[in-house]
């Protein structure tokens, strides 16, 4: 099959590297849909929803360097319940 229309694979350290980067992703969405549970009543049925909204919403970030911090500010989200939290 000529170079141009075949399809190319992953090297396997590549691929090894995307495996391990979807593993942390998953990780780190079940952390924080933890976090939210005690404030989030309805978690289990769409908590993985909700944290795939905050993280692909438009926010403003705002730095202290004084008091060494970072605030987030998250612009409206889809659901009203949802920007109660």
């Amino acid at each position: 099959m000529p170079e141009q229309i075949r399809h190319n694979k992953l090297k396997t350290e590549s691929k090894k590297l995307k495996n391990i980067i979807v593993v942390l992703s998953y990780r780190a969405e079940c952390a924080i849909k933890n976090m939210i549970a005690p404030v989030y009543k309805n978690t289990e049925n769409d908590g993985r929803k909700l944290i795939q909204e905050i993280f692909t919403t438009d926010a403003d970030i705002a730095i202290d360097n004084q008091a060494k911090t970072c605030t987030v500010t998250l612009h409206t989200l889809s659901s009203p319940r949802h920007n109660d939290l």
